[in-house]
């Protein structure tokens, strides 16, 4: 199954200056480090459910969104959902 993403390389910028994003995309490639930041641990319940597709954390079939980004796909999110989308 491929993954499409609207905006993928707006997705992979913000993932670029992202130190929390690269902290679990390592985590989910190798270990989970013991000394975890406070995003590690928000995201460590859900570490069976994450993977990483072409360098993109995904959780189960979503896309995991880097924190730059939030905003933005949350209003996103709600335009479509108001607009009927």
């Amino acid at each position: 199954m491929a993954v499409v993403l609207a905006e993928d390389e707006e997705v992979r910028g913000a993932a670029a200056g992202d130190e929390d994003y690269h902290e679990v995309l390592q985590a989910v490639e190798s270990r989970w480090p013991g000394d975890a930041s406070n995003e590690m641990r928000k995201v460590k319940p859900m570490r069976d459910s994450l993977s990483v597709l072409d360098g993109l954390a995904l959780m189960n079939v979503r896309l995991y969104i880097p924190k730059g980004m939030r905003k933005t796909a949350l209003k996103t999110a709600l335009t479509v959902l108001w607009s009927g989308g």
